[in-house]
């Protein structure tokens, strides 16, 4: 079976091209109809040397004779065909931007997760770190009722000391009556 043509109109357009590109990669033979001011933009295309070029404007009435399309399929109403187009590559866009909304919410859930895990040690660190200032206050509190009562036995202990100085003074003030005593009644007797 001989290859079949197409005879293609507004390829120089965004869809025209588009449907240019994909009738060649199916294989089929392209015929363009480019107007001539519009030719240099036709050459920029990656496919312009796998085309035959037509020159010419579809109001021209003998041109599809001359550019011997009678046997061709004639593509000059791209509406149904770029509709199609269209749809599918809308369709393309609308599953690209849902797979990237679907990576961009999981990676919000993956940050709203981690988020929460830092908001978590933020917690405990907060409440380790009062932890600590309550137990430092608490040693520094028994700390200071530890020297309260150093100090409140250092204290007893100088007055025992005192209290035995005295009680020492007193023992040796009525030792020394009593022996003045001795010495009076020793002195009483020998009078007597």
């Amino acid at each position: 079976m001989p290859q079949q043509t197409v005879f293609l109109t507004g390829s120089t357009g965004f869809l025209g091209s588009n449907l240019a590109e994909a009738l060649l990669e199916q294989g089929y033979a392209l015929k363009v109809l480019v107007r001539s001011q519009s030719l240099e933009k036709l050459k920029q295309q990656t496919w312009y040397n796998k085309v035959q070029v037509v020159e010419g404007d579809l109001s021209d009435v003998g041109l599809l004779a001359n550019a011997q399309v009678q046997d061709d399929v004639l593509l000059t109403d791209l509406k149904i065909d770029t509709l199609d187009l269209e749809r599918q590559r809308l369709e393309n866009e609308k599953n690209n931007l849902a797979k990237m909304l679907v990576e961009a919410s999981t990676g919000l859930v993956e940050l709203h997760e981690d988020s929460m895990e830092l908001h978590k040690e933020l917690l405990s660190t907060k409440t380790e770190t009062e932890d600590l200032a309550r137990k430092k206050k608490s040693e520094q509190a028994q700390e200071r009722k530890l020297k309260i009562e150093q100090k409140k036995i250092s204290l007893a202990q100088l007055e025992m000391k005192m209290t035995q100085e005295n009680i020492s003074r007193q023992n040796q003030a009525l030792a020394q009556q009593a022996q003045n005593w001795r010495e009076k009644m020793k002195d009483a007797q020998e009078i007597f």
